[in-house]
């Protein structure tokens, strides 16, 4: 398994926008999401991945092929910091291979 992990550039915005729409398909089974009447799930706040320095968006790949996606940010509990995985998605179709060990 060919698989990759990197830092999505700002210039990627557009192909993480794109695999969350199918991550807010999946997730409408069990929240109370709607498509808008352009067809499309509203836009999911992305944009302080690129601005704040604690979010970190992640793009996955599995053979040269784009599979997912994850958002992590750093929290801070009683002046503890630690990583939060804010959302993670792998489509259907490399699900069950271990991408997401």
């Amino acid at each position: 398994m060919n698989y990759q992990i990197k830092r999505a550039t700002l210039e990627e915005k557009e192909i993480l926008n794109n695999l969350m729409q199918f991550y807010m398909y999946d997730f409408s089974e069990y929240m109370d999401l709607h498509l808008e009447e352009n067809g499309k799930f509203n836009d999911y706040p992305l944009n302080d991945y690129w601005t704040e320095e604690s979010n970190f968006p992640y793009l996955l790949t599995l053979n040269g092929k784009n599979a997912g996606f994850v958002l992590v940010k750093i929290k801070n509990r009683d002046d503890d910091l630690y990583f939060s995985i804010a959302e993670f998605f792998i489509i259907k179709k490399y699900r069950r291979v271990g991408l997401g060990r």
